[in-house]
């Protein structure tokens, strides 16, 4: 199906830690990222003490950026991308 897991920043503060997941086309669509992810943070949040979670993806990836939105997560910056 993929994988999913928590990215803290190399040399990072302990309580940010950041959201990744990969999922194999058959699986998209069909709520796994939303369902997994909201099992991923409520552990994160609750029993290691990760005061933040960040996440990020390019713009034009729709589904994405509405799993983010379905977690609760708001946009804080956008970096635009270079084509050189």
């Amino acid at each position: 199906m993929g994988w999913f897991c928590p990215r803290p920043l190399r040399g990072g503060p302990r309580e940010e830690d950041g959201l990744g997941y990969r999922l194999r086309r058959p699986a998209w669509g069909r709520g796994y990222a939303t369902e997994v992810s909201q099992a991923l943070l409520a552990k994160g949040l609750a029993r290691l003490g990760i005061r933040m979670v960040w996440a990020e993806t390019m713009t034009v990836n729709h589904p994405s950026r509405k799993v983010m939105e379905k977690l609760g997560m708001t946009l804080a910056e956008s970096i635009p991308h270079r084509t050189t």
